[in-house]
């Protein structure tokens, strides 16, 4: 009998769970211990991160024009840091920061040692595969928004879903959270 009444109900949760889902946290927030994010200048108390490589054929510049959009959206003075960390261990750093800026110029990249990617992928929750063709591994096209919190970085939110858009990202910045 009670599900005569619940079923009229499930398009409409459908619906919601759609829509709503992406801003479900998908970590609770955490402290990220990212040192690279201290020495950079200027000094950022936001930032967004996004695990990518150069040549990367889908993911990375689809979600790297999705910052871009956003980025530019925000007033200058709120702008977050944006980073590209490399998921690859083995272009030159100045191949994949040409590339992030081809996005926008004041994009940053980071090219980690496998030992720092391996504790950066665990830290964040990332998973990276290595794939049979011609391509790079396969990554997923999460961001990682981090907000300072005194001396230490805090993950405040992860967006997962790749049809999220600029407009997503810019009211994540601006939520307060």
């Amino acid at each position: 009998m009670p599900s005569r009444f619940l079923a009229p109900l499930l398009p409409l949760a459908s619906l919601l769970l759609v829509f709503w889902l992406p801003w479900l946290p998908q970590d609770e927030q955490r402290p990220i211990h990212f040192p690279w994010l201290d020495q950079q200048m200027p000094h950022h108390d936001n930032w967004w991160v996004f695990f990518g490589y150069v040549g990367c054929p889908d993911i990375c510049p689809d979600t790297l024009a999705k910052l871009r959009n956003a980025y530019q959206r925000l007033p200058a003075g709120s702008r977050p840091g944006v980073l590209l960390i490399d998921v690859t261990t083995k272009v030159d750093p100045d191949l994949l920061t040409r590339y992030a800026q081809g996005f926008h110029p004041d994009f940053q990249a980071y090219a980690p040692t496998l030992g720092e990617l391996e504790r950066l992928s665990s830290l964040f929750g990332v998973k990276i595969r290595p794939r049979a063709d011609e391509f790079g591994p396969d990554h997923s096209g999460a961001v990682y928004q981090l907000r300072r919190a005194g001396p230490d970085w805090m993950l405040v939110r992860t967006f997962q879903d790749r049809r999220l858009g600029p407009n997503d990202l810019v009211a994540g910045m601006t939520s307060g959270q």
